[in-house]
């Protein structure tokens, strides 16, 4: 490491243009444009018509003014995407319209640029005012803080200050060093910043990352934050913002005081142990003692100290690298996991604590190898790891790489061939599709790979024996899945005949017998449909079904129905089962679907949701997600009858029905016999979206009333207002180490 001067560092990433492009990625949208295309969005008239347009406008489409523009041919003609790029680049951005209604704008209030030329002094790209404008008329305004990086702009544009904005020193005071850097960069100093960041809500991570820059360069006081990440695992501030240091895991250089304030922008306790085990020990942070990760997860000691792994991207991790950072990660966290497994692979600890993950080598051992590249530039090692942090079950995969990364060979194996025979066509080449990490292999390559596989393996072993038939020669099918996408039927009647395939008239010939095994393993439905058409060639039976089982055609036929993925309404799925031929269970599933979602037959009991037996006041307010009262009381009627004094007391209320008798007692969030101000305000509980009126509904049938109101008064009544259910989220952490191998890992294990 070395320290550097203020002039050789890069820049610190506070600027809301190089942000931008992270920003937009996950933003940008394409408003719906009306038919006859405007300069201004939505209709808006024109504020100023004689406002110039820039050169390349001017070329594009020879108008000289904004008034100009609005009546050329050019702008009559503009449809679609073209309507919308215009309303954004030019109307936005160069004659003063309103935003699309739900993007951002520059002035946090929305007003218009009264310096639209003026140069944002923060970047070195020379981008002005209308620039930024028009970046900001493409982000969606819903996504929470996603505006906040343009109203760093907002001063420097001549927008109007906002209430409640961020104080460049956390502790309120006057920045003490106004005329330090801060941007070394740009040249940007701490002054210039201070009258920057108003402009941005105090709560914003827009907010905190100037703020930690402030603390670092401008001599403002830090005020540690809970819940936001530091570089120190303490909590304090990086001894020397100007140190210098390698980024083992990513091969890139940073500053400590760069990192630092990127952490900033992190809230994430995982993702903030990664930040700690890349950065903590280079920036001399107090380590965590006895509270640390130890790097063997049995406590012992690395007997390999000279070991290293070599990653995808050419980084060399040893084992060193490893014990230096393990002091400053916490026990139990993803970062120490990921430590864990690398050491197991680097520094001779004894075995990957794979937390209910998979390995390479079926029988759990560690590769031999593990710097033998076996997926493009991946190692053996590095796969290990990576198979280490999925707990997904389907672990078969990755027993596909246990031959080259020499495992011990497993006794139960699958064989390419169902009926154990070697492949008669050896050299014959299988592809594989899609996403698959395997590249083409001769059929004995790919059968020396499925020796490693358990033969139960549906997804590795028996599909992997569906190409030793069609590719291999093999000459048995592998036995029916048991959870098939589609079917043919168990016993064709015409078991023996040919089934043709005029697509492909080399494929290899497949009978009714064989098809009714191979079909199970079709991965589309859109392969499904061919199936259906196979059916009464290979003579299976038939089987009618009908949407609602007196064969009566259902009450709501708009009404959208979901089944197994593909949304259909009710009058399409009514058609549907008339006209194919559907198997009992599934056409079980389709009548239940009937039931509850299209009204196909009368209730099984008498609950209406007002108790007086009267008709809904509001049959089409929605009280849940999804449930208007009407359709609300048809599921009522189908749910038990002793459910019915909940739903009158909750949902017959807010639709409006008088049900003295059902509210008598009831449990309300806002206690005593108030009722939610608004029953679909949206709120998270435990990481679960949900709504006050489910939540009341829920209460209803509860036995702990007061502690459900406890739980969930903050946020439905409005004497004790919410706090902010959005946090958590983190915005560039992920971003920051993507390219680390920590992140990448906790990352794998996430998925």
């Amino acid at each position: 490491m070395a320290r550097v001067t203020r002039n050789a560092m890069t820049k610190v990433l506070l600027q809301p243009i190089v942000l931008l492009v992270s920003a937009l990625l996950s933003q940008l949208f394409i408003p719906t444009i009306a038919q006859s295309c405007t300069v201004c969005p939505d209709a808006q008239s024109l504020r100023d018509e004689s406002l110039l347009l820039n050169a390349e406008t001017f070329q594009t489409y020879n108008a000289t003014t904004c008034g100009d523009l609005a009546a050329s041919e050019a702008l009559t003609n503009a449809q679609g995407d073209l309507c919308a790029s215009i309303q954004i680049s030019i109307g936005i951005g160069q004659c003063q319209c309103d935003p699309f209604e739900g993007t951002c704008s520059v002035c946090p209030d929305g007003t218009p640029l009264i310096a639209p030329q003026a140069r944002i002094a923060d970047t070195n790209t020379g981008a002005t005012c209308l620039d930024v404008a028009e970046f900001a008329a493409g982000a969606d305004a819903s996504i929470p803080g996603a505006c906040d990086v343009y109203h760093l702009s907002a001063f420097v544009c001549g927008c109007p200050p906002i209430e409640g904005g961020c104080s460049l020193c956390a502790a309120g005071e006057a920045v003490p060093n106004p005329d330090e850097t801060v941007d070394f960069s740009t040249g940007e100093t701490c002054g210039q910043l201070e009258e920057r960041v108003p402009f941005v809500d105090a709560g914003s991570a827009y907010c905190r990352a100037p703020q930690r820059a402030a603390a670092l360069y401008c001599g403002c006081e830090f005020v540690p934050q809970p819940g936001v990440c530091t570089v120190c695992p303490n909590g304090s501030l990086v001894p020397d913002p100007f140190l210098e240091f390698r980024n083992k895991f990513s091969g890139t250089n940073t500053t400590c005081g760069q990192f630092s304030v990127l952490a900033s922008f992190e809230t994430n306790v995982e993702d903030c142990a990664n930040i700690h085990g890349v950065g903590a020990s280079e920036c001399g942070c107090e380590s965590l003692g006895d509270q640390s990760c130890t790097l063997c997860s049995d406590g012992s000691s690395p007997t390999k100290l000279d070991g290293f792994l070599m990653g995808a991207d050419g980084q060399v991790i040893t084992c060193q690298d490893l014990t230096s950072l393990a002091p400053f990660v916490a026990p139990g966290t993803e970062a120490c996991n990921n430590l864990q497994a690398i050491a197991a692979t680097v520094c001779g600890c004894p075995s990957i604590n794979r937390s209910g993950g998979c390995s390479i080598c079926p029988l759990g051992e560690l590769v031999s190898d593990p710097n033998l590249p076996v997926i493009g530039t991946t190692t053996c090692g590095v796969a290990d790891i990576l198979a280490s942090q999925d707990s997904s079950g389907t672990c078969g995969r990755y027993h596909l790489f246990a031959e080259p990364c020499g495992c011990v060979l497993p006794l139960n194996r699958c064989t390419l061939c169902a009926e154990g025979t070697l492949a008669p066509f050896p050299d014959a080449i299988v592809t594989f599709a899609g996403t698959s990490p395997l590249g083409p292999l001769t059929c004995s390559e790919y059968e020396d790979r499925l020796l490693f596989v358990d033969p139960e393996d549906v997804e590795t072993c028996k599909t992997g024996q569906v190409t030793g038939f069609f590719t291999c020669g093999c000459l048995a099918v592998p036995l029916p899945r048991d959870d098939p996408v589609c079917e043919l039927c168990a016993a064709p009647v015409n078991a023996a005949t040919i089934i043709p395939n005029p697509d492909d008239p080399f494929l290899r010939p497949v009978t009714c017998k064989q098809a009714s095994s191979l079909v199970g393993y079709t991965t589309t439905e859109d392969n499904c449909q061919t199936v259906e058409e196979t059916r009464s060639l290979c003579g299976c039976p038939s089987t009618e079904c009908f949407l609602c089982r007196d064969g009566s055609p259902p009450h709501l036929l708009d009404a959208v129905v979901e089944i197994d993925g593909i949304s259909m309404t009710c009058a399409e799925l009514d058609e549907m089962t008339k006209s194919t031929t559907v198997e009992p269970e599934a056409c079980l599933a389709i009548q239940d679907a009937g039931i509850y979602a299209c009204y196909c037959e009368d209730a099984p009991n008498s609950c209406l949701l007002c108790e007086d037996g009267s008709a809904l006041p509001d049959p089409d307010l929605v009280v849940v997600p999804g449930f208007t009262c009407a359709r609300t009381e048809f599921f009522a009627r189908t749910d038990s009858l002793d459910q019915c004094p909940a739903y009158r007391s909750t949902v017959g209320v807010y639709c409006g029905c008088v049900n003295p008798i059902a509210s008598e007692g009831a449990c309300r969030i806002c206690g005593g016999n108030t009722l939610l101000p608004d029953i679909n305000v949206v709120f998270k509980v435990d990481s679960k979206t949900t709504t006050c009126g489910e939540r009341e509904l829920d209460a209803a049938t509860s036995e702990n009333c007061s502690d459900l109101q406890t739980l969930y008064a903050p946020f439905c009544c409005p004497s004790d207002p919410p706090g902010d259910s959005g946090a958590g989220e983190g915005f560039t952490g992920r971003l920051v180490l993507a390219i680390a191998l920590l992140l990448h890992l906790a990352e794998n294990q996430r998925e």
